[in-house]
């Protein structure tokens, strides 16, 4: 006796050969997805540490407290760079910021003397001594926060 077989259907075939193409898909898609999301959520959180910066460094100029602006910016290092507040120097911020040139370099280390001077010394600066003392912290923070994003 012959027997015979039964062929398979059409879409059974196609389906055994489409189905793993489609489970690459699916798959590949949540890949993507999850890349995405998490590179958005980490250059989000970079503007966010600056953003907040900005509002302590804002409330800080409103109540006159010059003596805020040292844990502001140590704060800032410590964020950007992943350490500990305890492990900012100014030789690590100096190592970090390669990219500033010479001038640039020595008006950021006046500049951060003249803030730490105001945390620990606490000196009494004129009205217009600490608005420029404000000012120049906003216009260090911008700096840094161009530089990060180039």
């Amino acid at each position: 006796m012959i027997s015979y077989q039964k062929r398979l259907p059409p879409y059974i075939l196609l389906l055994c050969l489409v189905f793993p193409f489609i489970i690459c898909l699916v798959r590949g898609s949540f890949f993507l997805f999850h890349w995405y999301t998490t590179r958005d959520v980490i250059r989000l959180k970079r503007q966010h540490v600056f953003t907040e910066t900005k509002k302590k460094i804002k409330i800080a100029a409103k109540m006159r407290d010059t003596s805020a602006l040292y844990g502001i910016f140590i704060t800032l290092f410590a964020d950007r760079y992943g350490v500990e507040r305890s492990e900012i120097s100014h030789d690590l911020i100096q190592q970090k910021r390669v990219y500033l040139s010479k001038s640039t370099c020595t008006q950021w280390t006046i500049f951060f003397s003249n803030i730490t001077d105001q945390a620990y010394a606490n000196r009494y600066l004129t009205l217009q001594e600490q608005e420029e003392l404000f000012k120049g912290a906003l216009m260090w923070l911008t700096l840094f926060q161009k530089s990060e994003q180039s």
